[in-house]
């Protein structure tokens, strides 16, 4: 019986600005251990600090460890960081699901517990996923049954982030690392989460479940990302559609969405055409780039 229910994996910029929203997320997490039980080995980077803030080192324990990194890290690098932790502490063979919740994320009460009850029903599945917005459903109101298995590939791609991807361990432990090249801080401008996902979705056999509803409190979705994050995107999609007929369809859909983006001004041309060059390359990088670990 594996340890842990879940491994989640976050990091956070250590100014004291932006740990109101982590101080959010963890009390969210103690809420879902204290109300359901579970069994959470949460590991936190804290970024450009020296040491854990005070306000946060009396919630460090066994199962919550704060990692320290003096300066900046691109949030591949970051993520990729706790990832190599998590395998040097063995925690795979002890874990059910593996997140990675932003900082300024939150669980409302019984989503944990509603997701691992969901995965425990469905012990095959690899992946389950939702939507997440500002003003997220109370899980006490969602039915598991509307977990639904994820046949439109489309779908899936339009709703998994970073906060919104739970994977079984076994799935997470065999993608591996993020591509250091996606990402905010990385070469090319997100699509870290997507490619991970998209990774773990094959590895999975394409077994995966959604539901289509707001589980997961973050800030809504901002109309300028999907600009922003053009060339991450469509980079992820294209390294995993190389012979993936549905997902090929998905990045044709990708260039087009681009095309309308240039239509209605929310992206230049120039931004486009650097994009395609950008995103087009996963079609030829097969292996995630991640560098050498001190």
């Amino acid at each position: 019986m594996p340890t842990f229910d879940y491994l989640l994996l976050t990091t956070c910029d250590g100014r004291k600005e932006r740990l109101i929203d982590l101080t959010r997320l963890l009390d969210s997490v103690d809420a879902e251990i204290q109300a359901h039980g579970l069994h959470i080995r949460h590991y936190i980077l804290l970024q450009n600090s020296r040491a854990v803030p005070t306000e946060l080192a009396a919630r460090a324990s066994q199962q919550r460890l704060f990692m320290l990194e003096t300066g900046r890290l691109s949030l591949s690098r970051a993520r990729n960081r706790m990832l190599r932790q998590a395998g040097l502490d063995w925690v795979w063979p002890r874990v059910r699901l593996c997140a990675f919740p932003d900082d300024d994320a939150w669980y409302p009460p019984n989503t944990l517990a509603s997701i691992l009850n969901n995965h425990k029903r469905h012990p095959r599945t690899g992946i389950f996923t939702c939507d997440y917005g500002a003003a997220p459903i109370s899980s006490s109101a969602v039915d598991i049954a509307d977990f639904k298995d994820a046949v439109d590939c489309g779908l899936f791609v339009r709703r998994v982030s970073s906060n919104t991807l739970f994977i079984k361990a076994d799935i997470a432990e065999a993608v591996g690392f993020f591509d250091e090249r996606l990402g905010v801080g990385g070469a090319i401008n997100g699509g870290e989460d997507l490619d991970f996902a998209l990774r773990a979705y094959l590895k999975a056999d394409r077994r995966a479940m959604i539901h289509e509803g707001k589980l997961i409190g973050h800030r809504d979705r901002l109309p300028w990302v999907r600009s922003q994050y053009f060339a991450g995107s469509l980079f992820a999609i294209a390294r995993s559609a190389r012979n993936d007929l549905p997902l090929t369809l998905q990045l044709l859909r990708k260039i087009a969405v681009g095309g309308f983006l240039v239509s209605s001004r929310e992206l230049s041309v120039a931004a486009y055409v650097n994009g395609l060059r950008n995103g087009l390359s996963g079609l030829v990088n097969g292996q995630p780039l991640v560098a050498p670990f001190e």
